[in-house]
């Protein structure tokens, strides 16, 4: 059993689990021993994914990294030597406690919000529709991304009207359809839409019309 929770399996052992003055139950030295295991397992999970850079973690600098596991390291240390009351052991029965603990130390705060600012400030704004002109033989719809400034750019699909008349794909179908094709590319950029493209968004059209028209299964109530 870990040492820090020795004195605790060594008290239960003479109770049995009996109830204390207030009531409330003690934690056997069995239930002491796997919220040591859980306890660990919940530390060492975290500090993978910041070693690691993953999930919530991606973007840390190797200082910021290395800040976070001595931190961590000290959090798990001082969750150890605590006194494992059976509530105690219960907050440990959900994911995310350890990074909890992590964060009430203003250090590790600190580095989550520094991180917070920059994703937010590497963030390419979203693209928005602004409207749509009509130039020889195609609608050309126009995005940009909101607020606009003198370098925002605008962005422009253009799509044959044929489109519309031919392929029952309704005008209001075009900002939808240009926004999806846009969202495709790796970089936004002026784009004329292809026969591929419509034929792709047609068949996804059918295929959600075909899912909604689908029966739902009956459950009878027994």
């Amino acid at each position: 059993m870990n040492e820090y929770f020795a004195s605790y399996a060594g008290t239960q052992s003479g109770n049995h689990g009996r109830n204390d003055a207030g009531g409330c139950t003690e934690p056997t030295a069995v239930e002491l021993a796997n919220a040591t295991v859980r306890v660990n397992a919940g530390f060492d999970h975290l500090a993978r994914s910041i070693a690691t850079g993953s999930e919530s973690n991606e973007g840390l600098g190797a200082s910021e990294i290395a800040l976070l596991l001595e931190v961590l390291e000290e959090k798990r240390s001082q969750e150890l030597s605590a006194g494992m009351s059976i509530n105690r052991i219960r907050s440990w029965q959900g994911n995310g406690r350890a990074r909890s603990i992590l964060l009430t130390d203003p250090r590790a705060a600190g580095v989550y919000n520094t991180l917070k600012a920059r994703r937010h400030a590497d963030a390419e704004p979203p693209l928005r529709y602004f409207g749509f002109s009509d130039t020889a033989g195609f609608r050309v719809f126009e995005f940009g991304p909101l607020p606009q400034t003198k370098s925002s750019r605008k962005y422009h699909v253009s799509v044959s009207l044929a489109f519309f008349s031919r392929n029952k794909m309704v005008l209001q179908d075009g900002p939808g359809f240009c926004a999806a094709l846009l969202s495709r590319r790796g970089e936004p950029d002026d784009c004329v839409a292809s026969h591929e493209d419509l034929d792709e968004f047609l068949a996804r059209r059918m295929s959600k019309a075909a899912e909604k028209s689908r029966p739902r299964p009956r459950y009878e109530a027994k």
